[in-house]
């Protein structure tokens, strides 16, 4: 004689039930991040050093004697107008700012001039 299948349904229907009653089902829920505030503004005071002005700067010495190549300004070299065309890293070196934009003109509104 063949057994009925009522424990064969029973096992069955007790698998699906099962796993939300787990302890994998009992866990806490997922934390969530909390909303992000905007801290409040605050204005901060500018702090500067302070400007000192009067006596020049001292030359700067070596074992107590003044090294003449330290108190000695390097050469101004004169300023030129120095004009780039697209792809050139040294330029030409025109006498003023005028005789640059010319040149720049003449080559077709390209490049740049810069006074240095």
């Amino acid at each position: 004689m063949r057994e009925p299948p009522y424990p064969m349904i029973v096992a069955l229907a007790l698998m699906l039930v099962a796993p939300p009653f787990s302890a994998f089902a009992q866990q806490d829920p997922p934390i969530v991040n909390p909303p992000i505030v905007n801290p409040p503004i605050v204005d901060l005071p500018i702090v500067t050093p302070p400007i000192v002005t009067g006596q020049p700067l001292r030359p700067q010495t070596f074992g107590g004697r003044i090294d003449a190549t330290a108190a000695a300004p390097p050469p101004q070299q004169p300023k030129h107008a120095f004009y780039y065309h697209p792809g050139d890293l040294k330029g030409v070196p025109y006498d003023t700012i005028e005789q640059c934009t010319k040149a720049r003109q003449r080559a077709g509104d390209v490049g740049v001039c810069m006074y240095k």
